[in-house]
């Protein structure tokens, strides 16, 4: 297992870029995305310098096989629509802070960092759309501005928080040994030390990716009012 304790207490460089927020949209988002279901996390720095996460899931479909996702492709985008919009109405209702800039994983097959493998799967590329589309006409709808939904590449977010490379790789059967746990997964270890609690569900993971895409987003693009 990664010790990622050290690097927790280390504290990041600046954010390289900013974007210009109201006062009130203080937070960081970042969002992972799947066909079947959506995990939002936050990071808002507050101003003691502590670090406010909040991470929320929602499931687009119960049921749903691959093949139904392409053969009711239009369907189901509805339903990505309609129940990320709900997400987004229940984040806030529930008190998370409205973010000034989103990040969204951008799909990808095969090898990452080449680009070259598999091609990505049509729907899972038409659903990420249909997230940031939503995620957009909501914040601009519900309250009133314009939040800035920006597509970040896997490997650059994982970096961001300490895990490039092999450590941010997903552990699979074959490389252990046996059958992979959360805390064998090096963001799992960082969202641990970040408050992060396992239910022992399958959307742990994607909970853990949503976390730490929200800090990676919290380092990268800092608020200017």
């Amino acid at each position: 297992m990664t010790d990622l304790g050290q690097q927790s207490l280390l504290a990041p460089p600046g954010p390289p870029r900013t974007v210009k927020i109201p006062a009130d949209w203080p937070a960081s988002w970042g969002m992972d995305s799947a066909t079947k279901r959506l995990a939002v996390g936050s990071a808002q720095t507050r101003a003691d310098g502590s670090v406010r996460r909040d991470v929320h899931m929602v499931r687009y479909a119960e049921g749903y096989t691959d093949e139904d996702a392409h053969r009711e492709a239009g369907q189901r985008l509805a339903i990505v629509e309609a129940r990320t919009m709900a997400l987004l109405e229940a984040m806030l209702d529930a008190g998370v802070p409205a973010p000034g800039h989103v990040m969204l994983e951008q799909p990808f097959g095969g090898n990452a960092k080449s680009g070259k493998g598999p091609r990505v799967d049509p729907v899972l590329q038409w659903t990420v759309g249909v997230i940031g589309a939503t995620t957009y006409r909501f914040f601009r709808q519900r309250l009133g501005y314009v939040v800035h939904v920006e597509l970040l590449n896997v490997m650059t977010w994982k970096a961001q928080i300490g895990c490039g490379g092999a450590k941010g790789w997903k552990p699979t059967h074959k490389r252990l040994g046996r059958k992979p746990e959360l805390a064998d997964y090096g963001i799992a270890q960082w969202a641990f030390l970040n408050g992060f609690e396992e239910t022992g569900e399958p959307s742990d993971w994607d909970k853990v990716d949503a976390m730490g895409m929200a800090e990676a987003n919290r380092r990268m693009v800092g608020f200017i009012r």
